[in-house]
């Protein structure tokens, strides 16, 4: 904790709206029908926290991740397929383990450390995203645009960002994040 996660998902709520995410967890998705609905239409799905256990079953990130068809459950009305292109992003303060060995599921994950602390009166400033004037957050947003465009003009199969990491340094770094232990 206090490292910046929170004001990394208060900039992406005010970079994308509120309109544009979802919040649904993994768990959730699981476990609730009518959940994967609430992915429909939406750029971004952020969690602000996840479950230990929600990686014990990975089938449905790579589902959501993979650009499969899902259905989309709503009360009253017919379901339908979709293809997701919501990001997933789960913001945790480590890495849950997961069973899942392949390359399947590590080409998946695309990890970024906050390593810094913010010690609150000493170098914090815990609200310094709602602190930005609403110019700046269009100017920065205005910048990611034409990557959107891009990614938007692709296929749902190549509607993907580019990892910096190929899948067994990937494998390796999510390892020993999620289990610092066995790595020490």
């Amino acid at each position: 904790g206090r490292n910046g996660k929170s004001a990394y998902y208060d900039l992406l709520i005010r970079i994308f709206g509120l309109k544009n995410i979802s919040t649904v967890t993994s768990l959730d998705l699981q476990k609730h029908r009518f959940s994967s609905g609430r992915l429909y239409g939406k750029l971004l799905n952020v969690t602000s926290e996840m479950e230990y256990e929600d990686l014990k079953k990975t089938s449905l990130i790579k589902k959501l991740t993979g650009g499969d068809p899902l259905d989309c459950e709503r009360k009253f009305k017919e379901t339908f397929l979709f293809h997701n292109y919501a990001k997933q992003i789960f913001i945790t303060n480590s890495v849950p383990e997961t069973s899942d060995k392949t390359q399947a599921f590590y080409s998946r994950p695309f990890l970024t450390e906050f390593p810094r602390k913010f010690e609150e009166g000493i170098n914090a400033e815990p609200d310094i995203i709602m602190k930005l004037a609403e110019d700046e957050i269009e100017g920065f947003a205005y910048k990611l645009i034409p990557i959107l465009v891009d990614l938007r003009a692709r296929e749902p199969s190549e509607f993907v960002f580019t990892n910096h990491k190929d899948i067994e340094e990937t494998k390796e770094e999510y390892e020993k994040l999620s289990t610092p232990l066995a790595h020490y």
